[in-house]
């Protein structure tokens, strides 16, 4: 059964001409018209690109066909979306199989492609370190006819570096190889030469001469059609908008669109995002904004598809940080609007573009684990779903990629195919489902930071309201996230810049409501570091004992975005509590743990739960022995990285577990509790926010999440730990149980007031709408009372007798 549903669903692109059953002889033929019908449509051309590269290989095609007809433009095809890190990957391949048959040629322009790859990922010494290996060999080989393409990799590097006088070096060089009008592709080496002069001399401050070499690479783009103008007509119009020339701009936008796109709404490009997204500040600055609405609106529906189609992660966080420069302009002119019109539909389109900038790989990923909760999926398709990801997670695991991306593409056609792929879009509609949830007493804060203005969203049970703070300093968030993880600091330093962030991004939204119990905060860009509940809401308190946190005040709980609240589902797992810890004494590289053992095994008695202690706290169980459980708990070390994503990891026994591992598992929690240092850092996105392994198991499926921003204490974790569970225990609602345990922390008279340092107690946050115990039904009470009326019904039954 599972056999034949994997042959129905492994490749469903009909109009590609399925090769599925084709020898080698007709394959091609099926690869070429496949191909054809896909166009440009380059998420649809991955996947089949990903699915012919097996299948290629399955019928034996010859291997130099299947490297420089499928995996080369596969490369090609993840770098024109943004993902670098696997188009890297199959250069990487590339570079080993010409190089092993002495194949120079193509080796030289896997240099070339490489050092694209790192240019656009703004690793420009890696770049120039692929452009000398290549130009080595070039000249080596005599290989001129690669020399020009090499001259203008490096010539853009060092622009981009801001090395101008070798740039210019190579910029000279470049255009030498220019003296031939008879080379058929003169017109595509002047553009690129003109491409380059243009941003060189934008580089050295001549906007003038800029203009007239970016008009130049227009000329020869139209004249060759090549997309290259896009990127061209983008940077210029962007230069114009820059010398406050709109018209310029506008008449450059709308030329080269009509060029390009010719009203042909199927036309799909990258560049069509940033080419919308300036004509809607175009016309915002000619203060044209209903108009520059629409073109807001233009570019977030194709973002919208790209998010929707592309089906690698790190793509998605690269579209989404471009459609989140957009989304910050629609919030920016439906507030200028709301001041003009005083219609609080403008509020509400803010707040749905605010809310939809943030953490959009995350609500797909939730939207997809709550359609499997919360729809009749068959079992044998659902044990396959799952059967696919522990297959990805071991290909991944022994690095093989080109399985894994075998694995991906067929787990992406699943989704499709049940119709589980993208997440609704967050509207106003949705925005009336928040406000129902909340109780009286519950207000959300939500805030969405562009550039050096910050945007407050206040939402209650009945009203939402707008806000916009002129005198936020994002350093004071810095210095408090400082401060706060730091058990040396100043007392009254930590005061005054406490106190100066309550005032300026709490106190005034809690004035005319009425006493709040609970404060949700949704934080934006370096808001994510604060630690709101241990902010100060006045200047008065001797010790770090009695000073006036807001913790006292009322509750304070996290959440990504009001989509992951809408997104999020409790599901009430047999098992109660799973936890994992290893104390490391065997680990001559990792920090002992002392308390991890007993905190572990105590609380699995406490919740009738298990444990996995030393050699059973593995990787395998964690990721592919189907943990599912109402409460996870994971007491080790957790390592966070701001470079990579994927470079995130916690530890367990055997080995580190990344971001990506985590993400593509199947664990699946009601609360996942981290005992571990900083796994709420990480690398952060414009788009996504904050993705470290905390993020990693939200995404994965964990509805609520504990998490920590700085490296912990054990010995106060554990006391904190021991009040939190055993607050849980009593049914207390999981961010309630967090924060009466932190109460309980700063009030305890046997802990020292240095020891009261938030450094020591508010290092974990919560992040979700909250989960509690179920209660269990009380058989022994209810059979009691029934015993005791029945034997005074007995009693008055004989009395009357």
């Amino acid at each position: 059964m599972r056999l034949i549903l994997a042959l129905a669903i492994t490749f469903c692109f009909t109009a590609a001409n399925c090769v599925t059953g084709v020898d080698s002889v007709t394959f091609e033929s099926h690869y070429n018209k496949g191909l054809d019908s896909l166009g440009i449509d380059i998420p649809k051309r991955i996947a089949f690109r990903t699915y012919c590269l097996s299948e290629a290989t399955r019928l034996g095609m010859n291997e130099h066909w299947i490297i420089d007809k499928v995996a080369y433009y596969l490369g090609q095809d993840y770098a024109r979306i943004g993902d670098f890190d696997n188009a890297l990957k199959i250069n990487a391949n590339l570079t080993l199989h010409y190089d092993s048959t002495q194949a120079y040629y193509d080796l030289v322009w896997c240099y070339i492609d490489r050092a694209v790859y790192h240019q656009n990922q703004q690793e420009y010494p890696l770049a120039i370190q692929s452009l000398e290996n290549g130009i080595k060999l070039a000249k080596q080989f005599h290989q001129q006819e690669c020399l020009v393409d090499l001259y203008d990799g490096f010539s853009s590097t060092y622009t981009y570096m801001g090395q101008y006088n070798k740039s210019k070096y190579y910029l000279d060089l470049q255009q030498a190889q220019l003296n031939n009008p008879a080379n058929p592709a003169i017109d595509e080496l002047s553009m690129y030469y003109q491409f380059n002069r243009a941003i060189y001399l934008e580089g050295i401050g001549n906007r003038t001469q800029a203009i007239d070499a970016y008009l130049d690479c227009l000329g020869y783009a139209r004249k060759i059609g090549s997309r290259k103008g896009m990127h061209a007509m983008v940077r210029l119009s962007q230069l114009y908008l820059d010398l406050n020339q709109p018209i310029k701009a506008e008449e450059t936008l709308t030329d080269f669109l009509n060029f390009y796109v010719a009203g042909d709404a199927s036309y799909k490009e990258a560049y069509l995002l940033s080419a919308y997204n300036l004509l809607a500040r175009v016309y915002h600055r000619l203060k044209k904004d209903n108009l520059a609405l629409k073109w807001v609106t233009k570019a977030e529906s194709l973002a919208q598809y790209f998010h929707a189609e592309y089906q690698f992660t790190n793509s998605k966080f690269f579209i989404d940080e471009i459609r989140r420069e957009n989304l910050e302009l629609g919030v920016r002119i439906s507030y200028a609007l709301f001041l003009k019109s005083k219609d609080t539909k403008y509020v509400l389109k803010a707040l749905t573009y605010a809310d939809n900038a943030k953490s959009n790989v995350l609500n797909e990923r939730l939207s997809l684990s709550k359609k499997f909760k919360n729809t009749s999926i068959p079992e044998p398709t659902l044990a396959f779903w799952y059967d696919l990801n522990k297959q990805l997670y071991d290909f991944r695991d022994k690095g093989d990629v080109t399985s894994s991306s075998h694995i991906r593409s067929q787990l992406d056609s699943l989704e499709h195919h049940i119709g589980l792929d993208g997440s609704q879009n967050f509207g106003s509609h949705d925005i009336e489902q928040v406000q129902n949830s909340l109780n009286q007493g519950e207000l959300i804060l939500e805030y969405s930071i562009y550039g050096d203005q910050l945007f407050v969203f206040v939402i209650d049970h009945v009203s939402v309201s707008m806000h916009e703070l002129n005198d936020f300093s994002p350093e004071s968030s810095t210095t408090f996230h400082q401060l706060a993880s730091n058990p040396s600091s100043s007392l009254n330093d930590y005061k005054r810049i406490g106190y100066k962030l309550f005032s300026s991004l709490v106190e005034p939204y809690l004035r005319g409501h009425k006493p709040i119990r609970k404060l949700i905060i949704i934080p934006d860009g370096v808001l994510q570091y604060i630690q709101f509940d241990a902010l100060s809401t006045d200047l008065s308190g001797k010790n770090w004992g009695d000073l006036p946190y807001l913790i006292r005040r009322c509750t304070v709980s996290y959440d990504f975005s009001l989509n992951t609240r809408l997104n999020s589902s409790i599901t009430n797992y047999t098992t109660t509590y799973c936890g994992f810890t290893s104390d490391y004494i065997h680990s001559t590289k990792l920090p002992n743990l002392q308390l991890g053992v007993n905190r572990i095994t105590s609380t699995a008695r406490l919740l009738n739960g298990e444990s996995y202690i030393n050699q059973e706290a593995t990787s395998h169980q964690l990721l592919t022995a189907h943990v599912n459980t109402n409460i996870l708990h994971l007491h080790t070390h957790g390592i966070s990285n701001d470079s990579s994503y994927r470079s995130s990891y916690i530890h367990l026994y055997d080995k580190p577990v990344f971001v990506d591992e985590i993400m593509e598992s199947s664990v699946q929690s009601n609360l996942c509790l981290l005992t571990a240092c900083e796994v709420g850092l990480g690398k952060r996105f414009n788009g996504e926010g904050i993705t470290g392994v905390a993020w990693a198991f939200k995404v994965a499926g964990s509805t609520n999440v504990v998490q920590s921003l700085w490296k912990l204490n054990e010995l106060s974790t554990d006391r904190l730990t021991n009040y939190f569970v055993n607050n849980l225990h009593d049914h207390q609602e999981s961010s309630l149980a967090l924060q009466n345990a932190k109460r309980r922390y700063i009030e305890d008279p046997e802990i020292t007031n240095r020891h009261k340092h938030p450094f020591f107690w508010a290092g974990l946050t919560h992040f979700g709408s909250g989960y509690q115990l179920p209660k269990k039904f009380n058989y022994l009470g209810v059979i009691s009372i029934l015993i005791v009326l029945t034997l005074v019904g007995f009693l008055i039954m004989r009395n009357r007798l």
